[in-house]
C-alpha cells in the first residue's frame, strides 16, 4: 500500500493500493505513525501554498527515519531543500539551498489545475470528461 498526501493523478495510481489523507491532518496533534504505519511507501503530492506544508514535512521527516521509500512531487520535493518561497517555508535542509520563485523575464512553465476533455488514453479511465486534473 502506498499513501499519498494531498491528491495526485488517481487514475495513473488505480493499480495500487492507495490510501488519500490531508496533509494538514498532520498538523493538528497526531503523529505520522497514525497514518503511515503499515503503508509500503509515501508519495508527497504537489501542494497550494502554505496549507499542508507541515504535516508534508512531518510525513517526510518519518518516512525517512522509518526508511520507508519516499518520492516527492513539485512541492513535496521541494520541501528537501533549506526553504522554500512557496508558502514562505523552512524546509528539511537535506539538499543544500533554497527553492526561489521565478522572475521575470523568465516564462514560468504552467504547474496548474488543467480540465480534462476527451479522455481517450487509459490512464483517464474513470475520470470523467470536464474533470480538473493537476
Amino acid at each position: 500500500m502506498i499513501l499519498v498526501l494531498l491528491g495526485a493523478v488517481p487514475a495513473a495510481l488505480a493499480a495500487v493500493d492507495v490510501t488519500w489523507i490531508e496533509s494538514d491532518s498532520l498538523e493538528n496533534g497526531k503523529q505520522p505513525e497514525d497514518f503511515l504505519s503499515g503503508v509500503d511507501g509515501l508519495v508527497v503530492a504537489p501542494g497550494f501554498g502554505g496549507r499542508g506544508i507541515e504535516g508534508k514535512i512531518r510525513a517526510i521527516q518519518h518516512s525517512r527515519e522509518g526508511g520507508l521509500p519516499f518520492l516527492g512531487i513539485c512541492l513535496g520535493l521541494q520541501l528537501l531543500c533549506e526553504s522554500s518561497e512557496e508558502g514562505n517555508s523552512e524546509c528539511l535542509g537535506i539538499i543544500p539551498g533554497a527553492v526561489k520563485r521565478f522572475t521575470k523575464p523568465l516564462k514560468v512553465p504552467h504547474m496548474g489545475w488543467s480540465k480534462v476533455e476527451k479522455p481517450m488514453h487509459p490512464i483517464f479511465r474513470g475520470i470523467d470528461d470536464g474533470s480538473y486534473f493537476y
